[in-house]
């Protein structure tokens, strides 16, 4: 028996893996397991991606679907890492929970250097795995150090041609080929997601946010202050509604700050709290 686990923590990269999936570029399994994790800073109170407007479709291209915050509560998915020592006995345990009993094991990861991907990459010291990116961040460099253990196992890279022509550096290191993932095939599944609208819809500014400070990459005041920039242009330079649009692993105490710019700059700004992908605005046109 062979099982593939595919791991998502967004909506966005479950929708990548559901594009590859109808693609075909993943073998037949005799089962396939959808293992969804929120790596926000506190899941408890953050959207699940079975939120999300238009996930409920997507599901029934996997067997089952389980949730690893609950596997490894009261660890946190970003934080968990097993000790070596114990990495045996956590397969043992996860195999017995899941069912997996002796089957093959077959990994499909995203941010293979962090966990929770590194974290199952480890306890699942046979498998075969592949990487699927799930956004720009394929085209940067592997940002650490992979185990040696991990490193010679991965087989593919799959990603989204978001800069057409330009090869993907992650897992270069590792020699590991890149293998596209069909646009066309992941506009179908956007729309899928996306119901259609009779009615017409208004045409906007979207700001797309990102979660920079609680990655480390900026401070939360330079974040703040880029944010306001984006969206006091984008007011200056149109007519249309701005609207900002948070990551869903941003901090919530972001708005406050950004409703009181666009205010002060005359700007009329809506800050969505619609769950649902981006990529299903554009697709409607909007």
């Amino acid at each position: 028996m062979t099982t593939q686990i595919f791991v998502a923590s967004t909506a966005y990269g479950l929708a990548t893996v559901a594009a590859a999936l109808d693609e075909g570029l993943f073998p037949a399994a005799d089962r396939r397991l959808l293992l969804l994790t929120n790596n926000a800073a506190m899941p408890e109170v953050t959207a699940a991606v079975t939120d999300v407007a238009g996930v409920d479709t997507l599901l029934d291209r996997f067997d089952a679907t389980i949730d690893y915050n609950d596997t490894i509560a009261p660890q946190h998915p970003s934080a968990w890492a097993p000790r070596s020592a114990e990495l045996p006995l956590w397969e043992r345990s996860l195999r017995a929970l899941w069912g997996l009993g002796d089957d093959t094991v077959h990994l499909v990861l995203e941010s293979i250097q962090a966990s929770p991907a590194l974290a199952l990459a480890r306890v699942f010291a046979d498998a075969r795995i592949d990487v699927y990116a799930d956004g720009l961040m394929s085209y940067g460099p592997t940002r650490t150090a992979l185990p040696d253990d991990v490193g010679w196992r991965i087989e593919r890279l799959l990603h989204l041609d978001l800069v057409p022509g330009l090869v993907p550096m992650l897992l270069a290191d590792w020699q590991v080929p890149p293998t596209v993932v069909s646009t066309d095939r992941f506009r179908a599944v956007i729309a899928s997601m996306s119901p259609a609208h009779t009615e017409p819809q208004e045409q906007v500014v979207l700001v797309l946010g990102q979660y920079l400070a609680a990655a480390d990459l900026l401070s939360e005041t330079e974040e703040i202050r880029l944010y306001r920039e984006l969206i006091v242009r984008a007011g200056r330079s149109t007519q249309r509604r701005v609207v900002f649009k948070p990551h869903p692993s941003a901090p919530l105490n972001q708005q406050a700050a950004l409703r009181s710019a666009a205010a002060e700059a005359g700007v009329d700004l809506e800050i969505t709290t619609e769950l649902e992908l981006a990529e299903a605005w554009f697709a409607r046109g909007q």
